[in-house]
Formats: structure tokens, C-alpha cells, sequence
């Protein structure tokens, strides 16, 4: 049962950790959209700025992927504190979710792959948690 704790608390953190990033990446998302053709800045033509643009849709994909899942994660944290037998499996269906839109947001952005990629790390632990409270 410690283990359940352990990755009860686990979870809370990616809960928590999911709209931090979100609001992260709206404000970049809100920078993006504003974003003009300056000479001597990251964004000097109007090639630069488009690219940039282009990234768009990947961004709001990855502001609501971030909202929503941290919300599942954490009501699904405190399923597992109180041992509650759904939150296992919301957690596991909200888990393959999360690396579906996690992959397509990658496929979209392939310079998000590092925080998705973490995301996608931390479903492959709970499928091997979940593995673990089949057998058991």
C-alpha cells in the first residue's frame, strides 16, 4: 500500500505540474499570436515570423491537453489517497489520453518534445503500475 501512496503522490505533482506548464505556454502561445517582424530580434523577416505562427495550432492543442489532464490528475490523485477503486481506472484511461495528444503534439511541434516526452514518461510508469495492481 505505500507504494499507492507513492504514486498517489506522484500524480498530484504532474496534476500540479500540468497547468503550470499551461500557463507557460499560453503566455507563449499570446506571444505568438503578437508577434511582428523586428530587424535584429529572433524574428527578423517575415519567413520567421510565419514559422512561428505556423506552431500555432500545436500550442492550443498543448494549452488544453495541459488543463484538462492536470485537472483529471489531480481529482484522480486524491482517488488514489483516499483508495477510491475509479481513480485507478480514469487514471489509466485519461493516461493513454495524455500520450495520444502527447504524441500528436510532438508530430505537430517537435520542439515541445521535452515536456511531452515527460508526460509520455510519466504514462509509461503508471502502465507499469497498472500492470502491477493487476497481478496483484
Amino acid at each position: 500500500m505505500n507504494s499507492e501512496r507513492w504514486f498517489a503522490a506522484a500524480t498530484a505533482v504532474v496534476g500540479l505540474q500540468l497547468p503550470g506548464n499551461a500557463c507557460f505556454t499560453a503566455y507563449a502561445l499570446d506571444a505568438v499570436r503578437n508577434l511582428d517582424a523586428v530587424p535584429n530580434s529572433p524574428f527578423p523577416s517575415a519567413e520567421s515570423v510565419a514559422w512561428a505562427k505556423s506552431l500555432l495550432p500545436a500550442l492550443y492543442i498543448a494549452v488544453v491537453e495541459e488543463f484538462l489532464f492536470g485537472a483529471i490528475a489531480l481529482v484522480c490523485a486524491v482517488g488514489l489517497f483516499r483508495r477510491s477503486v475509479w481513480a485507478r481506472r480514469v487514471l489509466v484511461r485519461a493516461s493513454v489520453a495524455l500520450a495520444i495528444v502527447a504524441v500528436l503534439v510532438i508530430a505537430l511541434a517537435p520542439g515541445q518534445w521535452d515536456t511531452q516526452g515527460i508526460f509520455i514518461l510519466f504514462c509509461v510508469l503508471l502502465w507499469w503500475c497498472a500492470r502491477k495492481w493487476r497481478t496483484t
